[in-house]
């Protein structure tokens, strides 16, 4: 008798842990990626975000666009990015990219306020 319950319990065990281990397997075969689009916009969308906190997209509004360069060559090599900022009367006044143009991309929009004149920024993202 006491055989059968050993059994028994090291079977149970044994359906617990494959239960265990193929719904952990459904689990991440299920979790949706981020597609390709939703990564290039949060891209773009960080890259305006840090220039315009940093000072380096008032640095080039006023001229100096050495510190907005090294912030888009440091982003990812696979990655090309487009940056045009535009004031108030949507007249472009600045326009820095990594490549050539794009033909199919991605973009993001940020509201800029700088000196007290008013900005907006838009960021094209593609790969190459």
């Amino acid at each position: 008798m006491k055989k059968g319950i050993v059994f028994t319990v090291d079977v149970i065990l044994a359906m617990i842990i494959a239960t265990a281990s193929i719904v952990a397997i459904m689990y991440y075969v299920s979790t949706p990626q981020l597609d390709t689009d939703k990564r290039l916009y949060l891209h773009g969308c960080d890259v305006l975000a840090v220039a315009d906190l940093t000072g380096d997209l008032g640095d080039a509004l006023g001229g100096d666009d050495t510190g907005l360069t090294a912030l888009l060559e440091s982003t990812d090599e696979n990655v090309c990015i487009n940056l045009e900022v535009f004031n108030s009367t949507g007249d472009e006044v600045l326009d820095k990219a990594t490549c050539g143009a794009p033909t199919d991309y991605v973009q993001c929009k940020r509201s800029i306020v700088d000196d007290g004149d008013y900005y907006t920024g838009r960021a094209r993202v593609w790969y190459r």
